[in-house]
């Protein structure tokens, strides 16, 4: 059965390794419950594949996967960035006898983007903004050649940048008052009972002890509670009906481990993308890389060096070189797949108004727009589009 693992997901009493001393388990413990979780996996996998990228996620996994004694196939997204990504992914599976396959989501037409949107929208009964629906429609096919697909997620090591995707500027506001107003984005096209517009607050509702712990941590928690359950369990589950999909960095006792070895986000006082918090997550990956498949660190990484730079000075040099370069980087204009997308998306949206959930004006203010959406009105535009297609 293709179904999503079963393995027990954030129910762990975080709270209480949160309040106490950190640093009472060592790194042994993270490597040996990544084995565990990704070899249970895999015992029962005949045709298993791993996400593979150039960055360090899928790089521990796949050395998790060496210590189980497995071979998997490599699937490496032809986007971002196809060069250096695809080339960097490429040299990991050649070198270690694996089969490469890339995977190109640009070359959805039209219709399936639109057949993607709906799907996606239903099986996830409009949780989550269809924005994911291109990788889930490429994940989807690939389970008419596998069986099983590892997926990397590793943000308990790093924090995200604020507000974001896992952190809203909604969120925020409910987390930390004090420091955040309410966000207006949800206001006008959508009806505060739908599920993306009051999930938030029924989580906070949930989870009202947060308001006592500091702010960093209400942020670990909010993350690790609410977050990435609702992101990328959601997502596997609605991609788990065509091939099996495991998140083996969510798996209940590797994020056990990594909170009490002191190395995860719960532990980051400085919630900004800073150099200091980068080279702590880099060389946590470094260390547990290093004890399970020290030969997959002579590859560079995405980031144009070898991983062992990442234990001396030569990373501090490098890591702000590469921040200048994305500064002062010309912004990219929007690709082909892009405009495809946000047609398709429109398309969707306009055969399914009018309706009794969305102000009119605004929906349609949104649609008469010629020029390409900005990264918010796409976000709220899938937002849109998630609950008409599950609005009855």
């Amino acid at each position: 059965m293709n179904q999503i693992a079963e393995i027990a997901l954030f129910n762990v009493p975080l709270d209480d390794y949160l309040l106490q001393t950190k640093c009472s388990d060592t790194d042994e413990t993270i490597s040996e419950s990544m084995v565990s979780s990704v070899y249970q996996s895999l015992k029962q996998s005949v045709h298993p594949a791993l996400l593979l990228s150039a960055g360090y996620d899928s790089r521990l996994l796949l050395a998790a996967a060496k210590k189980c004694n497995r071979k998997l196939t490599g699937v490496t997204w032809a986007t971002p960035n196809p060069t250096v990504e695809t080339a960097i992914a490429r040299k990991l599976c050649d070198e270690h006898g694996m089969r490469h396959v890339v995977i190109d989501t640009e070359a959805l037409s039209i219709d399936d983007l639109r057949s993607a949107l709906v799907l996606f929208a239903q099986r996830t009964k409009g949780r989550l903004s269809v924005s994911r629906a291109p990788v889930f429609e490429a994940l989807r096919r690939l389970g008419n050649e596998f069986d099983l697909l590892i997926w990397g997620e590793g943000e308990i090591f790093r924090p995200p940048l604020i507000p974001s995707e896992y952190i809203t500027a909604h969120a925020l506001a409910l987390l930390a008052p004090e420091r955040f107003r309410m966000s207006s984005v949800l206001s006008g096209l959508f009806s505060p009972d739908l599920p993306y517009a009051s999930c938030e607050k029924q989580a906070m509702q949930n989870f009202a002890y947060l308001h006592s712990l500091p702010f960093h941590e209400r942020l670990a928690q909010w993350l690790i509670r609410v977050a990435y359950p609702g992101i990328y369990t959601v997502t596997a589950k609605a991609i788990s009906k065509d091939i099996t999909v495991v998140l083996p960095f969510l798996d209940r006792n590797v994020i056990e481990a990594t909170l009490r070895s002191g190395r995860s986000v719960a532990c980051m006082k400085d919630w900004k993308q800073s150099v200091r918090n980068t080279l702590d997550s880099r060389r946590t990956y470094y260390d547990l890389i290093s004890e399970l498949s020290p030969d997959l660190l002579h590859i560079r990484t995405d980031r144009g060096y070898p991983p062992a730079w990442d234990r001396d000075i030569r990373s501090i040099a490098m890591t702000s070189l590469y921040g200048m370069k994305n500064l002062l980087k010309p912004k990219q204009r929007r690709g082909l797949f892009r405009i495809k997308y946000q047609k398709a998306l429109r398309d969707e949206i306009r055969d399914r108004l009018p309706s009794p959930i969305a102000d009119q004006d605004l929906a349609m203010q949104l649609l008469r727009d010629k020029r390409p959406w900005s990264t918010t009105a796409e976000y709220n535009a899938g937002k849109l589009l998630a609950v008409l297609v599950n609005y009855e």
